[in-house]
């Protein structure tokens, strides 16, 4: 199902590479590993949201929680043909697609995707041609909604031995420290950043304390703010727009327009950031930058649809999720380009499958995820663990440099960690399908749609709350709140000790 290819030159026939600002002596040290592979950034959150499952794994971290919303693809880009309206409900890149927020109604609604079944020659068959058009257009959409959901960390120690009985003593009616009334309809995104909660609609971003008190604000303009935090750091961009900038602590250190629309954006521990935009006369392509906004150099992608990008928290390698289409047929590609912008490794599916997430752990390790396989791979890209599952739910790094899995397993549904030194680890078995997942390292925040379950680096269940309406998404930074956000409401609670 998948295979490693080792690259040697680097152009490619369909890409072109743009150094602006080249600097031979690219940092590529300190901060291997840490608190965002999965996590605030990438994916951010993601990948993310995030992620880089940041919550974008995703989340985010992120893969990030952003990247599926409304203009993924923007309304403006291929919004009526091949992308076009009909297309999983609006326009597979643009208006409706997973149109609530990364971690929307497909996540609520058990996850529904593609099945990424192999593909068939179209044999002269009508409509063989729209019918990839649209399977990748639909495969894309829902590979930036999926793990842009899950986002960070933590350490787990066999739950599954009476984990039933650990969720039900920690079930509690805790309190809110604080509850925050907000308008859906404003595309409004929340998330803790060292210890603030962080607000962001179309026209305001805010920094607030625990108790809700607004300390910093900023008028903006975007059409749907997305955010992504990795260490020190938060970037805050708009999805579809050209605006994006970088928080340390209370200020404003780095802002830039791009010259065309972004589709998503992930930064590192260390400041390293990738934005993936539209462009010109190609699919998209790949802005690389340095801390403060430094540009490195620009991948410019003519032929494949690019998913999600992020930089290693090593400062070493970008890693470019991408879909190719070839004929009736569709797979997925990771590319891996070093900050020199020289293209080094890469790794494909088969024909049939996607790359539903993807993201570094530590340093030059990572993981990836189709529809119903998890792949864990070392720093010399090799598979250390494989597992196939009914269904892949979502994914983020916890513990610390390990990967942590939510899946539907014949008839329940388990979360596991894998890490590249050590077996499987059962952290959890829940009633219901996960939607997603947020971490900070110490602490994983597991959503399974009305539930929110806490669970502490000894693997003991520290808060299980109940809610009365859906949740969309959680977050965690520190190790004393967690934020639950329904759609309605952000409320920030303490972690039980």
């Amino acid at each position: 199902m998948l295979r490693a290819v080792i690259v040697n030159t680097k152009d490619k026939k369909s890409d072109r590479d743009i150094s602006s600002h080249m600097n031979n002596g690219v940092s590529v040290g300190g901060n291997a590993g840490g608190g965002n592979a999965y996590g605030g950034n990438a994916g951010g959150r993601y990948v993310g949201d995030g992620s880089t499952y940041g919550r974008c794994v995703g989340d985010g971290s992120t893969y990030g929680r952003y990247v599926g919303d409304g203009s993924a693809y923007g309304e403006n880009n291929r919004s009526e043909n091949a992308s076009g309206r009909g297309a999983n409900g609006g326009n597979a890149y643009g208006e409706s697609t997973h149109g609530e927020s990364a971690r929307d109604k497909d996540a609520r609604n058990g996850n529904a995707h593609t099945s990424p079944s192999q593909g068939r020659e179209a044999g002269g068959r009508p409509g063989a041609a729209l019918f990839v058009v649209v399977f990748v257009v639909v495969c894309v959409a829902l590979l930036l909604a999926l793990f842009y959901n899950a986002d960070d960390n933590t350490n787990a120690a066999g739950l599954d031995r009476g984990a039933d009985a650990a969720v039900l003593a920690a079930e509690s009616r805790d309190e809110a420290i604080v509850s925050l009334l907000y308008d859906a309809g404003e595309n409004t995104e929340f998330c803790l950043y060292k210890g603030y909660i962080i607000k962001c609609s179309r026209d305001s971003f805010s920094i607030l304390n625990k108790s809700g008190e607004e300390l910093f604000r900023k008028s903006i303009d975007f059409q749907r703010p997305a955010l992504t935090c990795a260490g020190d750091y938060l970037l805050v961009y708009d999805i579809g727009g050209r605006s994006a900038f970088v928080v340390e602590d209370r200020s404003i250190k780095w802002e830039e327009k791009f010259s065309n629309n972004i589709i998503n954006a992930s930064i590192n521990k260390s400041g390293y950031m990738a934005v993936v935009t539209e462009e010109s006369g190609y699919r998209n392509s790949v802005k690389v930058m340095a801390p403060l906004g430094r540009e490195l150099f620009t991948r410019v992608i003519a032929d494949d649809y690019v998913v999600f990008a992020c930089v290693s928290d090593d400062n070493a390698q970008l890693m470019v999720n991408r879909i190719k289409t070839m004929g009736v047929y569709v797979r997925s590609g990771l590319e891996f380009i070093d900050l020199n912008s020289n293209p080094f490794a890469a790794i494909e599916s088969d024909e049939g499958y996607i790359f539903l997430g993807a993201s570094f752990i530590d340093g030059g390790s990572f993981s990836v995820a189709t529809e119903t396989d998890f792949m864990l791979y070392n720093n010399n890209r090799e598979i250390v663990a494989h597992e196939k599952y009914g269904a892949v739910l979502s994914m983020c790094e916890f513990p610390d440099k390990s990967c942590t899995v939510a899946s539907q397993k014949g008839g329940e549904y388990v979360v596991a960690s894998y890490g590249v030194r050590k077996p499987e680890e059962i952290i959890l078995k829940t009633e219901s399908p996960v939607v997603n997942m947020s971490s900070n390292g110490d602490f994983l925040v597991v959503n399974t749609g009305r539930q929110v379950i806490v669970i502490g680096g000894n693997g003991k269940v520290r808060n299980s709350i109940y809610f009365e309406t859906d949740i969309l998404y959680t977050d965690i930074y520190e190790k004393t709140n967690f934020l639950v956000v329904t759609d309605k409401r952000a409320e920030l609670y303490k972690i039980n000790k």
